[in-house]
């Protein structure tokens, strides 16, 4: 509560304060990156439309819209969200009085401002806001809750649920086989119960097949002096209250970039194709084996160049070896700027934040202020503040303590994202028109993994967009794709 004071008391003396812009739930009008609020004094009863600045029950402020007035409170929403809160009137910190949009200052009873408002909310009764969340989905966390966290729960099933619903979505999600334990203690119907216990079983079998080859690839890569250190599921995985019950694809390796090429022979010559990605090459061979080899840990270079130092601060796994560990710090840095790029990309399930609420419940004596200074740095702290508070309230606290508009995200994220969420994400990023032709015309440094021969040949790249674009014409699954992405950016060119 002491923010909402610390306002009250600089509006009693300055009148008016500037703030800046936190988080995308405003956009398009103010972006969080660029833009700030002025913030006056409440006094009386506000308005339908105007933009209050309110403390939630948790402390957390919020800047959304008024969009109804009742007789001790108000409905409340942001532009860009779907999520209506119910705020008592006492709840109220601050209103704008105007807020700065590209550094140039707008107020808020600019006549084409309020044309853009009763605009963007003149369809207030068919944007179907107030969402009420599946029952299968709250059965579905509370399986996985009683699963991760081993406390004997008791799981509410309505009598209209859908067993098969609940499977799908822990399917999705990539958590049917860590549920299954607790599926095992309700009264799902044997046929539903049976495929939560052959996705245990397959989810356990892989992991055995991984965890035999990644041995001998790591006895392997030490006779040759390659330094290689785990990442992400590999570490994550032992974690799990089950070995073997966080489900995986594949197997994270990071290596220096001097060794991909030693690697790539090595891997080569055990029988594994190769598949170049972003930031890694992967190596794929039957029946299941997925290793991916990365020679840096993110693809955007001013993330990149603060974990340059990760190699320096791991330690050896064994005296005189190769394998390294990442220290506790920069595994969960690493965990969290992950996460984030993956959240607003194409966006994550649930698995991302039970990896978290795990790797937390070590109790590691973390160096808190170098994973502050970090934080700071990469930009996170209030994305890392969002990912510690709903891993918390998933797995600790009360479900109904999340943003339903986040609920919603992650419920229909799947484990991976979707490329719906791309392409929403994207535009609001960049606009409908930028990204058409972004997608379109593929920056030079994703068509030469696409088609590597670009690496030899770059003054083919014209052509080659040609051929992807015919590619994609006559192959379903991208069609389907463009089909998605073309309707995110009708949605947005007619929103």
């Amino acid at each position: 509560m002491n923010e909402a004071l610390n306002i009250r008391q600089a509006l009693e003396k300055y009148k008016k304060i500037v703030q800046p812009i936190k988080g995308i739930s405003m956009l398009p009008m103010l972006d969080e990156d660029k833009d700030a609020v002025e913030l006056v004094e409440v006094k009386g009863q506000l308005e339908k439309y105007d933009l209050p600045l309110f403390q939630r029950r948790n402390g957390e402020m919020v800047l959304h819209r008024i969009i109804a007035v009742k007789k001790n409170h108000y409905l409340i929403c942001g532009d860009n969200s779907t999520a209506v809160e119910k705020v008592p009137m006492e709840r109220i910190v601050a209103v704008a009085s105007g807020f700065y949009k590209n550094g140039k200052y707008v107020s808020c009873k600019d006549e084409a401002y309020l044309a853009y408002v009763r605009d963007r909310w003149k369809d207030f009764s068919s944007r179907k806001i107030i969402r009420k969340l599946p029952k299968e989905w709250s059965v579905m966390a509370a399986l996985y809750r009683m699963a991760i966290t081993g406390r004997e729960e008791k799981v509410l099933v309505p009598n209209s649920v859908s067993w098969e619903t609940v499977y799908k979505l822990c399917k999705e999600q990539m958590i049917s086989a860590v549920v299954y334990p607790a599926v095992e203690k309700t009264d799902c119907p044997e046929r539903t119960k049976e495929k939560f216990r052959k996705q245990n079983q397959i989810s356990l079998n892989r992991w055995l097949l991984f965890q035999a080859e990644r041995e001998a690839i790591y006895r392997d890569l030490a006779q040759l002096q390659i330094p290689h250190m785990s990442l992400k599921g590999i570490l994550y995985g032992p974690l799990y209250p089950q070995a073997g019950t966080r489900e995986m694809t594949d197997n994270d390796i990071l290596i220096r970039p001097e060794d991909a090429q030693a690697v790539d022979r090595y891997m080569m010559s055990r029988g594994y194709r190769r598949k170049p990605g972003w930031v890694h090459i992967s190596y794929r061979k039957k029946p299941c084996y997925n290793f991916e080899f990365h020679t840096k840990l993110f693809h955007e270079e001013r993330v990149e160049a603060l974990f340059g130092d990760v190699w320096e601060r791991a330690k050896q796994a064994s005296e005189n070896g190769y394998e390294y560990l990442m220290s506790d710090e920069d595994v969960y840095l690493h965990t969290v700027a992950h996460f984030h790029k993956h959240y607003y990309w194409r966006g994550a399930g649930v698995r991302a934040f039970a990896d978290l609420y795990l790797l937390r419940s070590q109790g590691k004596d973390y160096d808190m202020p170098y994973i502050n200074s970090k934080l700071k740095a990469l930009e996170m702290q209030e994305f890392t503040a969002f990912y510690e508070k709903t891993a918390g309230a998933l797995f600790d606290g009360d479900i109904g303590e999340i943003d339903s508009e986040a609920v919603h995200y992650i419920l229909s994220s799947g484990a991976f994202g979707t490329v719906e969420n791309r392409a929403r994400n994207a535009i609001k990023k960049q606009g409908a028109h930028k990204y058409f032709w972004s997608r379109v015309f593929l920056p030079f440094w994703q068509m030469r993994m696409e088609y590597p021969c670009l690496r030899k040949l770059p003054f083919l790249l014209p052509i080659f967009w040609v051929v992807r674009l015919v590619r994609s014409v006559f192959n379903a699954d991208k069609r389907r794709k463009m089909k998605i992405e073309l309707k995110a950016m009708m949605k947005k060119k007619n929103g």
